[in-house]
């Protein structure tokens, strides 16, 4: 796992990493107790997730 940085561009967020050119999958707030920062404009938190299988 890598960290990276996120914009959000209308309905979509855009990750991007110096360590990685092409990610396969990404994780989001995947560990037990996530500190989450992705909210909506509802300050509702987003849910922990994740894409791909990353294993």
């Amino acid at each position: 796992m890598k960290p990276a940085t996120a914009k959000i561009k209308g309905r979509t967020v855009v990750l991007k990493s110096k360590e990685i050119e092409a990610p396969i999958y990404i994780r989001y707030a995947f560990s037990g107790k996530p500190d989450v920062n992705l909210v909506n404009g509802a300050d509702l938190p987003a849910y922990p997730f994740r894409t791909g299988t990353g294993e």
